[in-house]
């Protein structure tokens, strides 16, 4: 095997407890591709499902601009850049 599945108790720690992340969680080992993904209407080239503990999974956001303080976590990212794309396409219209 070549990952693991997501207890309960770590989906919550991770904050991905909720429904929307999905039922069950698959952590594949660093390095590990699982491909290829047929989950979405239109299969992938690969998908991945890393620890964000691990060493080699360190991350951070850049900009141009000061990051509000509510974006600090992953879940955070999708919403932030929806506004800004939002935001966006207000001022060209």
């Amino acid at each position: 095997q070549r990952g693991r599945w997501l207890e309960a108790a770590e989906r919550r720690a991770a904050g991905i407890a909720d429904p929307a992340w999905g039922d069950d969680i698959f952590l594949l080992d660093p390095g590990v591709l699982l491909c290829p993904s047929f989950m979405g209407e239109s299969p992938v080239a690969a998908m991945h499902g890393y620890d964000p503990a691990h060493a080699d999974m360190a991350a951070l956001l850049w900009s141009n601009r000061p990051i509000p303080p509510h974006v600090r976590h992953l879940t955070d990212v999708r919403g932030f850049l929806e506004a800004e794309l939002d935001q966006l396409a207000r001022e060209a219209a």
